[in-house]
């Protein structure tokens, strides 16, 4: 048993917010009040990804 519950569900993530669309993201934000073109913009950031070649480019960043 773990926290009082009889099962423990394990999920692999691995992946999974590649998955996430930007018109799913956008209407996410719509449906939390954001006027549309503010859920559109805020969308476009969140669900695009920089590639790893690129990191280095930013001060301080990790590679």
């Amino acid at each position: 048993m773990h926290a009082g519950r009889a099962m423990v569900v394990r999920l692999d993530l691995e992946g999974f917010f590649g998955h996430v669309s930007g018109a799913r993201v956008a209407g996410l934000l719509r449906t939390a009040g954001y006027p549309e073109a503010v859920a559109a913009a805020l969308a476009g950031l969140l669900v695009t990804s920089t590639p790893a070649a690129r990191y280095g480019r930013y001060a301080g960043a990790r590679t």
